[in-house]
Order: structure tokens, then sequence, then C-alpha cells
């Protein structure tokens, strides 16, 4: 298995770069800003990039984008969150780590959709490809507050990298 850099935006002024669901009160919307600091992360295995989600969910300024920087970006820019035209940072590439978010699968009645089932229940809706194999699951921050409907992001480690196009198809 090759290594995969990971590339992580962190907001410069401190605002979250979360969506923030609270009981009984309206979402508070993503509001990171349009400028950012990154970091790239060399991940080996799909065991590690688990680990280092983990780390990343204990920060609310941080959150993981596809691409890379372009050669012209020095890592202590502050940068935009852009893939084209004038201040474009970031460039599309290809990925071995690739995330698939779930937002409005119905998870079966008597099945909690914060669940591992409920998680099991998305994956066997997936291409056969996905059934068995080793997976990364982190819940969406309003994972639960939808009635049935299963909110997740599911991380799989491929065999080759893959561009934005061939994963859109």
């Amino acid at each position: 298995m090759s290594a995969e850099l990971v590339t992580v935006l962190h907001t410069t002024d401190g605002r979250s770069a979360q969506k923030i669901f609270r009981c009984g009160q309206a979402p508070v919307p993503y509001q990171a800003g349009t400028m950012f600091t990154f970091e790239r992360r060399n991940i080996r295995s799909l065991c590690e990039f688990a680990r280092y989600l983990a780390e990343l969910e204990q920060n609310p300024t941080a959150f993981i984008i596809r691409g890379q920087p372009l050669p012209h970006v020095d890592a202590s820019s502050i940068v935009y969150r852009r893939y084209r035209g004038d201040g474009a940072a970031f460039t599309p590439s290809l990925t071995q780590l690739v995330c698939v978010d779930v937002d409005n699968v119905e998870a079966p009645l008597g099945m909690s959709p914060c669940s591992d089932e409920a998680v099991e229940h998305v994956i066997r809706r997936l291409p056969a490809e996905f059934h068995n194999s080793s997976y990364v699951r982190q819940f969406s921050s309003s994972a639960g507050l939808s009635g049935q409907k299963v909110k997740v992001h599911l991380w799989w480690w491929f065999d080759r990298g893959y561009g934005d196009q061939e994963l859109r198809r």
C-alpha cells in the first residue's frame, strides 16, 4: 500500500468549520470563512488514517479536502479554498483515500440511524466491491437528528489513485 498525502485546511480566525446542532435550536451553519492555512499529512494505511481522523474530529477549525496545493503555494501561506481562477491554491489530484458522503439513506424502522448496523445497511446499497472491504466511518454532525436518515462519511483506501471525474461516475 502506498502512502497518501492528505490535505487539511484550518480556519484562520478560529471560526468553526463544522455545522453545529443543539437540541431545540436551529442549526448553526458552516461559517468557516474564505481564508485558510493548510497542512499535508503523509498517511500510510487506513488504520493510520482512522487515528488521524479521530485527532481532527477534536479540532473544529480543521477539515479535509481533496486535492493538493499548486506548486507556487507555500505551506505557510494563507490561501483561498479555490481550484481555479484568481487566487487558486489547489489542484485536483489522484487519491487512493476516498470518502463517500451519505446523507439521505433511510435506515429500516427499528434500526438506529447511528448504528454500525445502519452503516452496513448503507454499504449493502453500494456496488459489490465495497461490501466486504475495510472502511472508516464518521457520523455527520447532524446524525440522529433527521428521523431514520443515515448521515455518515465512509472512507475507503483503494488499490490505486482515482481522479474526481472517475469518482463521480
